[in-house]
């Protein structure tokens, strides 16, 4: 009996997509998104690149969009968001009376129906001539959220120190904050997390019409960045704290 020869299939790198951390909130007055910076290709070269898509239209919707995974991916669908919203076209039909928020919602379903999004996780902010809303992603699954978190991090410890900390009328500026500590805390203790911490704001309507603009966002991330430097002083603060609590008066 011949044996058949055995073939050797050339050997692939496997795909490597970045390991992220990304956090998202529903502050007071809009979306905030905070995220680290360190992206690594299929060959495994790190490179930094700031991980959000922002896109805006005088008549019509605004959108943010934080990503991990690959962001050739990102793009693809964060373009096809833009094509969907950011016009003035309604988003529900004459006589639906749903709640436009999950039209908008419904709207994202079918687009995260796609190749793309098979390896993706993404942090949505959109705004269409009312309160924007916070949307998060994994694969083709989309859920409206308040605090929600992509990437490495542990979402139920985010949400624990997120609720304990901020309140529902918290601003976007103390959300900011709070997410730049978390992101700085990741890239301290997880392999594959570094750079940033980056911050996008997506403000309601009403805000966005006398702050959003460029200076102002300039000047929003260089106060939190001043924030950041104050990292280790306040964790040995709450150290402290919580020691002498927890320790010393029981």
């Amino acid at each position: 009996m011949r044996l058949k020869p055995h073939r050797i299939r050339p050997y692939r790198l496997p795909e490597r997509n970045a390991v992220t951390i990304g956090i998202g909130f529903l502050a007071r007055n809009g979306i905030v998104l905070c995220s680290d910076r360190q992206h690594t290709s299929a060959s495994g070269f790190k490179f930094a690149k700031r991980k959000f898509f922002a896109s805006a239209h005088i008549s019509g919707a605004t959108a943010i969009l934080s990503y991990a995974g690959q962001r050739e991916d990102a793009q693809v669908l964060f373009d096809k968001i833009c094509d969907r919203f950011i016009d003035d076209r309604p988003i529900r039909k004459t006589g639906d009376r749903r709640d436009p928020h999950h039209a908008i919602l419904e709207n994202l379903q079918k687009i995260f129906r796609s190749a793309h999004s098979k390896n993706l996780e993404t942090l949505i902010g959109i705004r269409k001539d009312w309160f924007p809303r916070l949307f998060r992603t994994s694969g083709n699954r989309v859920i409206m959220g308040t605090t929600e978190c992509i990437g490495c991090g542990d979402s139920s410890v985010i949400r624990y120190l997120s609720d304990l900390i901020l309140g529902p009328t918290s601003t976007h500026v103390e959300a900011a904050i709070l997410g730049s500590y978390l992101i700085s805390a990741a890239n301290r203790y997880v392999d594959g997390c570094s750079g940033g911490p980056d911050v996008i704001f997506l403000p309601d309507s009403n805000y966005g019409k006398t702050h959003f603009d460029r200076e102002y966002d300039a000047n929003f991330e260089r106060s939190i960045a001043s924030q950041v430097k104050k990292f280790a002083l306040i964790e040995h603060n709450a150290g402290e704290a919580l020691r002498r609590s927890i320790l010393l008066e029981n």
